[in-house]
């Protein structure tokens, strides 16, 4: 509402805009369009490390021309890396020789795989140097209606996967997607993720 007009005492009764529930949070605003009251907490996803100062993020945002069910597939089943990824970040052990479990938490689905004493795929081979067997995990947790929270990594094999310490740890990377049906066959996807700002290069991140 408007409360103040410069050389004017006398404000309209009418000349307001509608207001809607909003958090800004991550570097993006969050809106709920059928909202006016605050948003409860609950109601949105939080990403750890986003604030931790030893952690750098990449940013990415596209329209992606499907509808947003196909993404939220993708997302959820990451043996799709052993096909549509082989000569980055997927090989054939991916989907071969993966241990799988899923648990529900309320609405949330979250899916965890992992992989033992496996070759190194082509980017991550690149990346870290390390061209010996290694331990490599997946989890993926869904928070409807479209918030995704990945987290990936590999480490030295038989060294305690996520629990590795030191060059044991060879990747760990979180990354949240997040998705928005804009049509009934076209996606807003936004895509954040973040990384130990020692891990990787500027000249790696593009």
């Amino acid at each position: 509402m408007c409360i103040h007009i410069p050389t004017q005492k006398q404000i309209p009764e009418d000349l307001k805009v509608k207001k809607y529930a909003t958090i800004e949070q991550h570097g993006l605003i969050f809106l709920w369009m059928q909202r006016q009251e605050d948003p409860q907490e609950k109601l949105f996803y939080k990403f750890p490390w986003e604030e931790e100062e030893d952690w750098e993020e990449v940013f990415l945002q596209f329209e992606a021309n499907f509808n947003y069910h196909f993404l939220i597939d993708n997302l959820m089943d990451l043996s799709h890396l052993a096909y549509l990824h082989k000569s980055t970040i997927g090989i054939e052990a991916v989907a071969e020789h993966a241990s799988q479990k899923t648990t529900r938490r309320g609405e949330r689905i979250k899916v965890t795989r992992e992989m033992l004493n496996i070759h190194q795929a082509p980017t991550h081979l690149d990346l870290t140097g390390y061209n010996g067997k290694v331990d490599r995990w997946q989890s993926i947790e869904f928070c409807p209606p479209g918030y995704f929270w990945v987290q990936t990594g590999t480490a030295v094999a038989e060294k305690g996967l996520q629990k590795a310490i030191g060059d044991d740890l060879l990747i760990k990377r979180n990354s949240v997607h997040m998705v928005i049906p804009k049509t009934e066959y076209s996606t807003n996807y936004f895509y954040k993720t973040v990384h130990k700002a020692d891990r990787v290069t500027k000249e790696m991140e593009n």
